[in-house]
């Protein structure tokens, strides 16, 4: 399990974002629930190329909302290795119907070619700071694609003191 660490100001506030990656294993998903119940936002992510690591997603979910301590918990659906055209298992109408179903917004990435990162970590950034920050507030605020977030070079053992 790796944690990533990074501040980000909006709105004049510091904000701390901590990205806990469990990487879907197993071995972690008891301390996962843990987190579920501390989290104001979740990305749970699938393979494009691994029909059952799409499948998976609908777990994922359910067990996050089953274990979340906020009712209003935001989530988002990253499906990742979009470049890997020829080898892709999940059509663009799976994962449409399945946010659908699920009332969940998705991105198609790649981390290999930053296709979708930073619009997708800027929408659930966005989604949990409107939630938590802005509910006795009647304006929001939208993130473009060339606001900080979170990148390799931001990486480092920051959880794992």
């Amino acid at each position: 399990m790796e944690c990533f660490e990074k501040d980000k100001y909006i709105d004049n506030k510091k904000l701390l974002i901590k990205i806990w990656d469990t990487a879907g294993q197993e071995k972690f998903s008891s301390v996962a629930r843990s987190f579920y119940q501390r989290a104001h936002g979740i990305i749970v992510a699938c393979s494009l190329d691994n029909k059952g690591s799409f499948y998976n997603l609908k777990n994922w979910l359910k067990n996050i909302r089953e274990n979340s301590a906020d009712d209003s918990i935001q989530l988002i659906i990253i499906a990742n290795k979009c470049d890997l055209i020829e080898e892709r298992e999940v059509t663009n109408s799976d994962l449409e119907n399945l946010a659908t179903d699920l009332n969940v917004a998705y991105y198609e990435t790649s981390a290999k070619d930053n296709i979708n990162i930073d619009e997708a970590f800027n929408n659930i950034i966005e989604k949990v700071y409107n939630n938590v920050y802005q509910k006795h507030s009647s304006k929001g605020f939208q993130l473009n694609s060339n606001s900080s977030v979170l990148t390799n070079r931001d990486k480092g053992n920051c959880c794992n003191k």
